[in-house]
């Protein structure tokens, strides 16, 4: 199984734009759902945060 970014945003129902945009701390993006993804990253150990 790949995870990347279009696999975190699959598992949340969000758009890979949201993860992308949540991972960089983007304030479009609420802070509740920038948890969430960063969370989810850091569980699947993709993304070092």
């Amino acid at each position: 199984m790949k995870v990347n970014q279009k696999y975190i945003a699959d598992l949340l129902k969000v758009s890979r734009v949201t993860v992308t945009k949540a991972l960089q701390d983007h304030p479009d993006i609420a802070i509740s759902t920038r948890k969430k993804v960063k969370d989810l990253a850091q569980e699947l150990g993709t993304f070092q945060i």
